[in-house]
Parts: C-alpha cells; sequence; structure tokens
C-alpha cells in the first residue's frame, strides 16, 4: 500500500514538471512587439502589391486602344510609279505621290501629282508636261456621312477609356477586400491566440491550486489527475490557435511586396490591432447613392453606350452607298487669264464621280442591326439585375452591421459576467468549497462567450469591408 503511494507520488511529480516544461515552452516568445496597424498594412498593399500595376496595365491599354482609332485618321502620304520599256522603246513611264487626308466628318481629302510619258501611252493617263496637280474630295452622301466604321471605331475608343477606369477600379476593390479580410482573419487569430493564453493560465492556476491540495491531503489523488488532463486539453486548444494564427499571419505575406515585385514575410514581431477595440473609421454611405460609383454598374453603362455606337452603324449601313468625287486638276505650267471669255485654264480642268453600291436582300446589315438591338436588351436586363443584387446586398449589410453592434454590447456583457463567475469559483476552489466540474464548466462559458465576442467583432468587420467596398472606395 505504501509503495502503491510512492508511486502516485511520483507520477503526479513527473506531470507536474511535465507540464511545466510545456507551459514554458507556450509562453516563449520575444516581449519586443509592434502593432501592424490595418491603416499601415493597406498602406503597403497600395504602393507595391502587383495587382495594382496590373490595374494601371489596363488603362494603358485602353490609351493604346484610342491611339489606334485615332489612326485612321492619320494623314498618309502616298506614291506610284509605273515604267515599261521594249528594246529600245519606252512604252510608258507614269509617277504619281500625294497626300491622303481621311477627315473626321467622313470626307477624304487628296493633294496628289501626276506625271505621265511614253511612246504607247493610255490616252487616259495622259497629262501636260511637267505634270498636274489634282486637288481632291470624296464625300458620302448617305448616312456614312454622320456614322462610318473608323468614327464608330474612335468612339468606341473613347468609351472604352471611360469602362477602363472603371475595370481598374473594381480590380483594386477586389484587392482591397481579399486584403482587408486576410488582416482581419489575422486579427481574429490572434484575439483567438490570446483567449486560449487566457485560458491556459486559468487551467494552471486551478492544476497548481488542487495538487497542492492533494500533496496536502485535502484532495483526492484523483483530482489532480482531472486537473491535469482538463489543462492538456487547454494545451491542445492553444497550439491549434497558434497554428490558425501563424497560417493567418503567412497568408497576409501574401499581400505585401517591395518595389521590383519582391514578396514579403510578416516578421514574429509583428501583431495587428485589437479587433476587439477597432479605430478604422468607415465612412459608408447613408442610402443606395452608391449605385452611382460602383464599377460594374458603369461598366455595363458604358459597354450600353457603345452597344448605341455599333446600333448607329448597322442602321446607316441599311441605306445605299452612295459617294461623290471631285478633283481639280491644275497643269504646273503659268495659269494665263484669257480676256475674251474672263476666265482662266482652270475653268473646265475637273474630274467628277459618283459611286453607287445597294444590296439586294440587305441580309448582312439587317442581321446585325437586330444583333445590336439584342446586345442592347440583354445590357439593359444585366444592368437591372445587377443593381437589384447590390441594393439588396447593401440592405443586407446594413442589416448586418446593425445587428452585429447590438450584439457586441450584449456579449460584452456576458463576457464581463463570466469571467466574474469565474474568479468567484475560484476563490471558492482555493476555500475547498467548490469542485473542478463547477469551475471548468465557469470556464468554458467564459471561453465559448470570448470566442464568440471575437467572431461577432470579425464579422462586423468583415461586413464593413463588403459595404466600404460596395460603396466604390477600396482603394
Amino acid at each position: 500500500m505504501k509503495r502503491n503511494n510512492l508511486d502516485l507520488v511520483f507520477r503526479l511529480l513527473m506531470l507536474h514538471i511535465t507540464i511545466l516544461l510545456c507551459s514554458t515552452l507556450l509562453h516563449a516568445g520575444t516581449d519586443s512587439t509592434k502593432v501592424f496597424g490595418f491603416e499601415e498594412f493597406m498602406g503597403w498593399v497600395k504602393q507595391h502589391h502587383p495587382v495594382m500595376a496590373r490595374a494601371a496595365i489596363i488603362t494603358e491599354q485602353a490609351e493604346n486602344n484610342l491611339l489606334q482609332a485615332r489612326g485612321n485618321f492619320d494623314p498618309q502620304i502616298q506614291g506610284d510609279f509605273n515604267q515599261k520599256d521594249y528594246g529600245d522603246k519606252t512604252y510608258y513611264r507614269i509617277a504619281q505621290g500625294g497626300l491622303f487626308v481621311p477627315a473626321w466628318f467622313g470626307a477624304d481629302l487628296t493633294v496628289n501629282y501626276r506625271y505621265s510619258e511614253g511612246e504607247q501611252l493610255d490616252p487616259q493617263n495622259y497629262v501636260p508636261d511637267p505634270g498636274i496637280m489634282e486637288f481632291g474630295i470624296s464625300v458620302p452622301l448617305s448616312p456614312a456621312l454622320w456614322m462610318d466604321k473608323r468614327r464608330a471605331a474612335l468612339k468606341n475608343a473613347k468609351l472604352y477609356t471611360q469602362s477602363a477606369s472603371w475595370q481598374q477600379m473594381d480590380l483594386t476593390n477586389q484587392l482591397y477586400l481579399e486584403s482587408a479580410l486576410d488582416y482581419w482573419d489575422w486579427a481574429l487569430q490572434y484575439e483567438r491566440l490570446a483567449v486560449f493564453e487566457e485560458a491556459l493560465a486559468i487551467a494552471e492556476r486551478q492544476y497548481n491550486q488542487v495538487r497542492i491540495g492533494v500533496l496536502a491531503g485535502d484532495r483526492a489523488a484523483i483530482d489532480s489527475i482531472e486537473a491535469a488532463l482538463l489543462l492538456q486539453q487547454v494545451r491542445i486548444n492553444l497550439t491549434e490557435a497558434q497554428m490558425l494564427s501563424q497560417n493567418a499571419k503567412y497568408q497576409l505575406g501574401v499581400h505585401l511586396w517591395l518595389e521590383g515585385n519582391v514578396p514579403l514575410e510578416v516578421s514574429d514581431e509583428l501583431i495587428p490591432e485589437s479587433i476587439l477595440s477597432i479605430s478604422t473609421y468607415w465612412n459608408i454611405p447613408a442610402d443606395e447613392s452608391f449605385l452611382d460609383a460602383h464599377p460594374l454598374v458603369n461598366t455595363l453603362l458604358i459597354d450600353k453606350q457603345m452597344q448605341l455606337v455599333d446600333q448607329q452603324l448597322y442602321r446607316a449601313s441599311l441605306f445605299p452607298k452612295i459617294k461623290l468625287k471631285y478633283q481639280m486638276l491644275a497643269g504646273l505650267e503659268p495659269l494665263e487669264f484669257d480676256f475674251e471669255t474672263g476666265g482662266n485654264t482652270l475653268q473646265n480642268n475637273h474630274a467628277l464621280g459618283v459611286g453607287l453600291s445597294i444590296p439586294i436582300f440587305w441580309a448582312n446589315e439587317r442581321a446585325n442591326l437586330y444583333q445590336s438591338k439584342l446586345k442592347i436588351r440583354d445590357t439593359d436586363l444585366k444592368i437591372a439585375l445587377k443593381s437589384i443584387e447590390l441594393t439588396t446586398k447593401y440592405k443586407q449589410l446594413s442589416n448586418q452591421a446593425t445587428t452585429y453592434n447590438d450584439q457586441i454590447v450584449l456579449l460584452n456583457e456576458n463576457v464581463a459576467g463570466y469571467r466574474t463567475m469565474v474568479n468567484a469559483e475560484e476563490t471558492l476552489l482555493y476555500q475547498g468549497e467548490s469542485s473542478l466540474f463547477m469551475i471548468n464548466a465557469r470556464v468554458n462559458k467564459l471561453l465559448d462567450a470570448q470566442l464568440k465576442l471575437a467572431e461577432l467583432h470579425f464579422k462586423r468587420q468583415k461586413t464593413y469591408v463588403y459595404w466600404y467596398v460596395m460603396a466604390g472606395k477600396g482603394f
């Protein structure tokens, strides 16, 4: 019997030493910590994250598309030379060159010099020596005078630059959303870790008090085993909380970069600002005016404007294509004034032409026009659906924020009450008037309330982040 008592005391002593060593390891760390605030973190993300560089590329691509569309109106220098020689005879030599200017109002302007000579020259190509100047204009006499492909491309390119700015905002807003949620998840896991560390401190105090009672003979040996098991369970929960907190810190490092696309890691000395005492101010619109600044809605509205430009182009294609061409011809010899007729040699020197094109069935044109109408109808439906979805989500987020704020007030009172009950129960345990079962029940209630409070703060922050991004703020 005496031998069994010695074995029990030895086992309790070894268990106590093991628990002390584990507790020391769990509490080991550095005291030199620095708070890495939310605003400071988001400043790093905004300054160096690769997604911000990608967002800038969207704008550059839109500007390049606009430059390309404007290129359709670039003046062009044109030239052509043809010559045929056979034996000792030059059949013909024809040369021409000049400037072609596409005008923004649909006409084409030309200034051209033409020269020709040869023994077998086609009469149509004959020009007086030393050549002639041609000043021409080509004007469409149809709805193409108001809209053609190059003007439609230019209008759409200008609209796309506006769309690109909204696409850029949407991309940066998504980055803001992901970064902010990861930061507050880190803050949540850090708070959960603090809760379990407090639970560990309580469990250690309980175990030490019970061990003293067992050694003094005031408690049964089985009580120390129960206290040790409870302490071990808290240690298991703490190690899991440490793992989740470290993983959240790793995830946070995804958003931290240096200039030159160099990734960073979050130092172990950095800690988040407390999720229980948040100082971040969220400027949320009080009504549904956020739709005016929402990138998805505005992107759809600009898409509709671009489709209306296409529809205008297709509508113009339903009319006959008539083009009037006129050229004024001027020889390079000095002008001579005719006193008898009161005119000069330029009086009748011109070329005139008319081009006409009429599709017989208009099948392609009618199909294009109808397709454009279908696209506009589809975009209208998308705008209506997206607007109601965002408005509903806005109301839901508003309701969630109000509910979480009310719950946080109540749960703060619960945590304070449960902590008072735990302190009182510990006093009773020291006096031998309570049991491990009772104090463990009190501690579990406090632990659950603290974890739920931290989770509510995270949900509230998550709601505000979604709300903030929906308002079109973000970066």
